[in-house]
């Protein structure tokens, strides 16, 4: 939840959350104070980033605690935005990330950059409800790959192919730009797209067969800084 909003017009109120929190599948948790843009922006001095994040971070998660008596140790980015030094600000409070990169959790996942699926717009339609729930995480160590702040356009994706995965079987997408190739040399993989980007969030999506129907599932979200907030 980002607290600001909470009993405003359109969202629920401190009271029906009182209500939701006592259910048994239902884990309420820290989205903010006022679902900001929390990674550093170009030209912010460094100790007005750490304000302004440390109140976000911190005063929420006290409201909720004041609130509803709930003190999850987990943190949804806003916007799925992150960049390496806000990594670090959950790891030092022993929270958990999750941003906006699809993805299942497994063993290579990283505990500050955890990805979700969504289910409430265009990318969760019940069709492709199964596939990702057979979904397995992505045999590459989600720490080796970059937070995704953008430093070319497009940006270059590079990964080592384990033992389970050979090129051949290899797909890769990039958001608006459908199928995008691939380079290899040995078991390293560059996934690059042909096209810069204009927006301020996209993704490249690779899958790979695990067996039995099922697909190991990476996803890699970029974030331009210099593009405008939305």
């Amino acid at each position: 939840m980002n607290t600001d909003a909470i009993g405003s017009r359109g969202y629920m109120s401190w009271e029906q959350l009182q209500e939701l929190a006592t259910g048994e599948q239902v884990t309420i948790a820290n989205h903010s104070t006022d679902h900001g843009h929390l990674a550093r922006k170009p030209g912010e001095p460094e100790a007005q980033w750490h304000k302004r994040t440390e109140h976000s971070l911190d005063q929420a998660q006290g409201t909720l605690k004041t609130r509803l008596g709930v003190e999850e140790p987990m943190f949804a980015y806003p916007y799925g935005e992150f960049d390496e030094k806000l990594e670090g600000k959950l790891e030092a409070r022993g929270w958990l990330g999750f941003g906006q990169q699809s993805g299942a959790i497994g063993r290579y996942s990283h505990s500050t950059r955890l990805p979700r699926f969504p289910m409430a717009n265009s990318f969760g339609q019940l069709g492709s409800l199964k596939d990702k729930l057979l979904s397995k995480a992505f045999p590459v160590p989600a720490s080796e790959l970059p937070d995704g702040v953008l430093e070319a356009n497009p940006p270059e994706l590079v990964f080592e192919l384990g033992e389970k995965l050979t090129a051949d079987r290899l797909t890769c997408f990039a958001s608006g730009q459908g199928r995008i190739e691939f380079r290899t040399t040995g078991n390293r993989v560059s996934v690059k797209a042909p096209k810069a980007f204009d927006s301020r969030r996209f993704r490249y999506n690779c899958t790979h067969p695990a067996g039995d129907g099922r697909y190991y599932w990476l996803s890699q979200q970029w974030l331009n800084l210099d593009a405008p907030e939305d």
